[in-house]
């Protein structure tokens, strides 16, 4: 009977040693990742994860039973009933708020000129929009396709007059293209690698952070500024592979060719694409209507693509991970640690 209640007791579940400690801190710090990235988890996804913990840690005996999920839910206090996903309305709400109560006082100690919006993105730099569909909610961590990803920051004023350098952060701090450059200096970009650099602290500047999950509603580069980008540097893409096919030599487009359409593509954005973008984003009430600038290009139909699959283009990496997640190696290496160090 003793026995019988320490296991069904949390309070004695805590100070008892786990069997499988190891396979329950993995998925306990797998399912935070995911909701952080306000990933909806289920019981069914939380079962087949943890055998997956248990093969990669090579531990043959474990069975991911209802009855161990249940005792994990508790010991972690979880309740997949209120995490499985968040509703539209709370996001909505969080923005009006902070756009009502927090950014009225903050804004009211600046000239327009020197409120600025910073934002990053996902940026698949070499995708085509007849591939786009292929990329859509795959992972990006290690592969080929990792190498084709860049995290792009952009940041400009209110009024669209200054328009700062575009922030670039590829997987390797010296790839084979930037031999044909004196230094990273005199790129049209900030260039930063995945591992070997840090963003240097901001000074005298004031910081102002969105209310959490409000960004499509408050931000005002995610209304229009970056697909607005992402068109101008996909009509650059396409125009470049064209004139590729033609010479008949085989699409191929480096990081430093990416830098490089990106910068005049946020070059083409106009002043009034950002008013406007920062008017609906931090809701001011007589806002023109902002519509995406026009992106068509009559080479569109050299590669049989729709102006609708192109549209569809310019969005299709918004939700990329601007940075890379760790693999369940990552997450097993970590759990193994965490237990070593009895933690």
């Amino acid at each position: 009977m003793e026995s019988k209640f320490q296991e069904h007791n949390p309070e004695k579940s805590r100070v008892r040693k786990l069997r499988f400690e190891k396979i329950d801190i993995a998925l306990f710090t797998w399912f935070k990742l995911q909701r952080d990235r306000s990933i909806p988890i289920n019981g069914p996804m939380l079962h087949q994860k943890a055998e997956d913990f248990a093969k990669e840690l090579k531990i043959d005996d474990f069975k991911s039973s209802c009855g161990w999920l249940n005792r994990w839910k508790t010991r972690h206090r979880i309740n997949l009933n209120t995490v499985s996903g968040e509703s539209d309305d709370a996001d909505r709400i969080g923005a009006e708020m902070w756009l009502s109560n927090i950014w009225p006082v903050v804004a009211d100690d600046y000239r327009d000129e020197d409120i600025f919006n910073a934002d990053e993105s996902g940026f698949f730099f070499t995708a085509l929009p007849s591939k786009s569909f292929q990329l859509k909610g795959e992972k990006c961590s290690g592969g080929k396709r990792s190498k084709e990803r860049v995290t792009v920051l952009l940041c400009c004023n209110k009024t669209g007059t200054e328009k700062l350098k575009p922030l670039t952060i590829g997987k390797y701090l010296n790839p084979r293209c930037f031999t044909k450059i004196k230094s990273r200096s005199s790129l049209p970009v900030e260039y930063l690698a995945n591992k070997n650099d840090d963003i240097s602290a901001l000074k005298t500047v004031r910081l102002c952070f969105v209310a959490p999950n409000t960004s499509s509603i408050a931000q005002p580069l995610d209304q229009g500024i970056f697909n607005a980008v992402k068109g101008y540097y996909g009509k650059k893409l396409v125009t470049k592979v064209i004139r590729m096919l033609i010479n008949k030599i085989e699409p191929k487009i480096t990081i430093l060719e990416c830098i490089f359409m990106l910068h005049s593509a946020w070059g083409n954005i106009t002043a009034k694409t950002i008013t406007n973008c920062f008017a609906h984003g931090l809701g001011k009430s007589n806002a023109e209507d902002f519509s995406s600038e026009p992106q068509w290009i009559p080479q569109l139909d050299q590669l049989r693509i729709s102006v609708e699959e192109y549209l569809k283009y310019e969005t299709f990496d918004n939700e990329v991970a601007t940075t890379e997640m760790p693999t369940d190696h990552d997450i097993v290496s970590q759990s193994e640690s965490n237990c070593c160090r009895g933690t």
